[in-house]
């Protein structure tokens, strides 16, 4: 927008005819300036010649002297109009290109969101299915034990009825033996009839159905959900590997015991405590330094190699975070991480830290980043495995990568952490 000042240039070099800019400015003797073409055609319609200012009579057209410097000035002022009006379409242009930009984003998004719709409509039916065929299965496996069981018992149930029967014939046998004389015939009998032999039924029935059968059933479910949840984490990583960003450490932030690599890439225990000014935002206890740029809106990933370190940390960090003394790795103080400690023990540190159960031991993670959507995920970058998510964060300050290489522990821990480049990352196979 043009100033005031000049505004009342552009104002005193106004053709009081035209009422534009001069062009071609002269001055008439009464001291005001018109265009050249203005106060010629008034005066050729006119009968007589007068100034259209004041009113100033002339008996004859006077003549008409060039105003150099209002010539000049209007030149200027035509100049900064034209730049102005440049200026202007291009902020225009800018704007509806990024209109054009938004309403391809949209569209993109409506394709996107509909092939998300389709593909997961494809997953659940096909879990659903795998599940109805094993509730089929499952159900038809108890009604079939069932049946056998019902007909096993009957059978049991019938030879031991016989048995039964059998031994009241023996009882009432042995009755009417010891009603009789005969002592010989009543001993022979009594011995025979008392020795009654073994029950043929040893089977055994179970009121309960065969332990495991249900969790057996939903194995084939298991393992179809396991393979698609696989496909997906290594669809999305990939997905985010668009996003690759370049980070780089900020010296002022990291604890006097580090050591950063020149290319402020690496970062590690140095073993020795360097004299370092006591900046405001240095970490003055814990091993940790931010990264130098910070993030306010958009979605950002980077990969950091930890190889074969038994203890770290990683994550994201707010720019208001507690930097002295002893830190407390929550959301509640600002910092959203995973981190590993004892070589084999990984913990998300939420609001209650959770033990992370992982396949194999990652040696480059991947971090992303979505400040707008309040997601901060952790992924192994080699096997594009997901580690575990921090969702429905809502930030409201600049968001900084963290590192924590952790104390070297006589050697056993002092390999550096090591931020890949964003082109090693994107360069990675893709598999979808």
């Amino acid at each position: 927008m043009a100033s005031p000042s000049a505004l009342l240039s552009e104002a005193l070099l106004q053709c009081g005819i035209c009422q534009d800019v001069f062009s071609e400015p002269v001055s008439i003797p009464c001291g005001h300036s018109f265009c050249l073409s203005c106060i010629t055609s008034r005066w050729d319609q006119s009968a007589a010649s007068s100034c259209p200012k004041c009113d100033t009579l002339f008996a004859t057209p006077p003549e008409l002297c060039e105003n150099s410097f209002a010539r000049e000035m209007s030149e200027r002022v035509r100049a900064r109009r034209k730049q102005m009006d440049s200026e202007v379409q291009e902020m225009i242009q800018d704007r509806l290109q990024k209109v054009e930009e938004i309403q391809h984003c949209v569209e993109l998004s409506k394709e996107n969101a509909k092939l998300e719709m389709d593909r997961s409509a494809e997953i659940f039916s096909a879990l659903f299915q795998t599940l109805e065929r094993s509730r089929s299965e499952l159900l038809e496996t108890i009604q079939r034990r069932q049946a056998a069981m019902e007909h096993t018992a009957q059978r049991l149930t019938a030879q031991l009825e016989m048995e039964v029967n059998e031994l009241e014939r023996r009882r009432n046998e042995m009755e009417q033996l010891l009603h009789t004389d005969d002592r010989l015939l009543l001993l022979q009998r009594f011995s025979a009839l008392s020795s009654a032999s073994e029950s043929c039924c040893d089977g055994v029935i179970h009121p309960d159905p065969c332990p495991g059968i249900v969790r057996r059933a939903l194995v084939h479910v298991d393992e179809q959900l396991c393979s698609f949840l696989k496909a997906l984490s290594i669809q999305e990583h990939d997905m985010m590997l668009q996003y690759s960003t370049d980070v780089y450490l900020d010296p002022r932030t990291a604890n006097p015991w580090l050591v950063l690599s020149e290319d402020r890439r690496r970062v590690q225990d140095g073993d020795v405590e360097r004299d370092l000014p006591d900046l405001p935002e240095r970490f003055d206890t814990v091993p940790c330094v931010l990264a130098a740029e910070g993030f306010t809106t958009g979605r950002h990933y980077w990969e950091v190699e930890v190889g074969d370190k038994t203890s770290w940390d990683l994550g994201v960090a707010q720019a208001s975070v507690n930097r002295k003394g002893l830190v407390t790795l929550s959301p509640q103080d600002g910092y959203w991480a995973v981190c590993l400690r004892r070589a084999s023990e990984y913990r998300a540190c939420a609001a209650q830290a959770q033990l992370l159960y992982l396949p194999q031991r990652p040696k480059v993670i991947g971090l992303f980043l979505d400040v707008t959507d309040g997601t901060v995920s952790f992924y192994d970058a080699e096997t594009k495995s997901h580690i575990y998510s921090f969702t429905h964060v809502l930030f409201t300050e600049e968001i900084f990568p963290l590192f924590n290489p952790d104390v070297n522990d006589n050697g056993r821990n002092s390999s550096p952490l090591v931020i890949r480049p964003a082109e090693e990352s994107t360069n990675l196979d893709v598999t979808i």
